[in-house]
């Protein structure tokens, strides 16, 4: 969730990474926003809940005989109510008028103004500027709960990151791991926010990964230390430095799993550094390659701005992966459906010793990465929401021109089980809930004012970047 200010000759408006926000602000076209584009999510909220009532009452004429029944759905309603109010719908039903400001300190990078603003007795906002980079829970004596993870875009990244995990290793392989040497993926994070994405990963997946983020600014870590821990220490791994420079002079190469992106400046653009194609290939470099074995690829995640069918923040995204697929590998990406203004995209290193007998991405079946995701967050005991929802939609990247700035998804090939089956799914053009790919919906654009993107210049970056810095 991030808002940028946009400075026009007759007023000032705000364009916001996550659009739901715009309902809550009260910003333009906030009402018709709302009108148009959340009346399926309330048709099927009024289905659902009129499903739960028929159940209610349903068990209720078997009472007393069947008492389990009979409390087993309103337990579980409770229960799902408790849990929306730790979702970030729950945080935006707070108007930005009631926000108290808890910390504010200049920055000395390019983040502007770090601040931390108060909302209800549990919410917790990071925002450099006007620009929301970050949401925390906290609850008892002012510390953030790692089990929440609030962000719709925060959590695909989880999900995909732990579904990669679990499609190296099957139930009948969990007991054989422990006993290896090296049994957890080294992960890195580039950009630490309001820190709810590395707490979330390290208090429910600490056992599965080694993490360590890298934040360069050491005011947001101060910010955070004070309003999310209580002013103790944060208590996942976190080091003060340029992402760039700390992957050149302290990763070894072929030593990570994954690396994980969401980073931002004051002004809501990547910094150019970050998404230039020498730092792609920096990443792929630093990427551990699995030739020798039967592990999935190392894998490079990413959140991107995104925007409608020829914006500068969709050529953006084009352009990305486009860098993406030569320097690293196959690209993939992951809609946020409710929340459209965000696109997940994810590379996979690829295997240059040999010809590729099939496609790196051959285990990424949309059934396979939701299932991974469900078991692996299962086996986590994070099971707030389904993470398999979070990552359903995946689509495959092809034909991608970083001069043109175009690029086209694809629906993965089921995966075949049955050897004596002749017939394979064909690749169709991708669509998902009447969607053509990962593309933002036009009704965004029409109603509301929208985020333009920063623009990319396909052939500059690699020329010269410390002056770009």
């Amino acid at each position: 969730l991030k808002r940028r200010p946009v400075t026009t000759t007759t007023t000032t408006t705000m364009r916001s990474k996550v659009f739901a926000s715009l309902a809550k602000r009260g910003e333009k076209g906030a009402l018709l926003f709302a009108r148009t584009w959340k009346r399926q999510n309330v048709r099927r909220s009024a289905m659902a809940s009129k499903r739960r009532s028929k159940t209610v009452v349903k068990n209720a004429m078997n009472f007393p005989q069947n008492v389990s029944n009979f409390f087993t759905p309103l337990l579980a309603f409770t229960k799902a109510n408790e849990l929306e109010k730790r979702s970030e719908s729950a945080y935006l039903e707070y108007p930005d008028s009631e926000g108290k400001i808890l910390f504010s300190k200049p920055s000395e990078k390019a983040n502007g103004l770090v601040t931390i603003s108060q909302f209800g007795p549990n919410w917790r906002s990071l925002r450099f500027n006007d620009v929301e980079q970050g949401l925390a829970y906290v609850v008892d004596e002012e510390i953030m709960d790692g089990k929440v993870l609030a962000y719709e875009y925060l959590r695909a990244m989880a999900a995909a990151t732990a579904a990669k995990r679990r499609l190296d290793f099957s139930d009948e392989e969990e007991e054989d791991r422990k006993e290896v040497n090296e049994t957890k993926d080294k992960m890195l994070m580039i950009g630490m926010g309001s820190g709810a994405l590395p707490f979330f990963m390290e208090t429910h997946f600490s056992d599965e990964f080694e993490m360590e983020t890298v934040e360069h600014d050491p005011v947001v870590i101060e910010a955070i230390e004070r309003t999310c821990f209580n002013g103790n220490a944060i208590p996942f791994r976190c080091v003060v430095d340029d992402a760039r420079e700390y992957l050149e002079t302290k990763v070894m190469n072929g030593s990570l799993d994954i690396i994980s992106m969401d980073a931002f400046d004051g002004g809501g653009n990547v910094p150019e550094h970050l998404i230039s194609r020498a730092f792609f290939r920096l990443c792929g470099e630093k990427l551990k390659n699995n030739n020798n074995n039967q592990r999935s690829p190392s894998m490079f995640i990413m959140n991107c701005f995104n925007g409608v069918r020829g914006s500068t923040a969709r050529a953006f995204v084009h352009v990305v992966c486009a860098r993406l697929e030569k320097s690293i590998g196959p690209v993939m990406t992951i809609p946020i459906h409710d929340q459209p203004c965000n696109v997940i995209v994810v590379a996979l290193l690829k295997k240059e010793e040999r010809e590729e007998e099939e496609d790196i991405r051959a285990q990424y079946s949309r059934d396979a990465i939701a299932r991974s995701a469900r078991e692996a967050f299962k086996l986590g005991n994070a099971e707030e929401w389904d993470a398999g929802k979070r990552v359903e939609g995946l689509f495959w990247v092809v034909d991608c021109d970083e001069k043109e700035k175009t690029m086209r998804e694809i629906e993965p090939p089921l995966l075949n089980t049955n050897t004596n089956t002749k017939k394979k799914k064909k690749n169709v053009e991708g669509k998902y809930r009447g969607r053509n790919g990962t593309y933002m919906p036009k009704e965004f654009a029409e109603n509301i004012e929208v985020y333009e993107g920063q623009t990319t210049d396909a052939h500059s970056y690699d020329d010269n970047i410390e002056k770009r810095r």
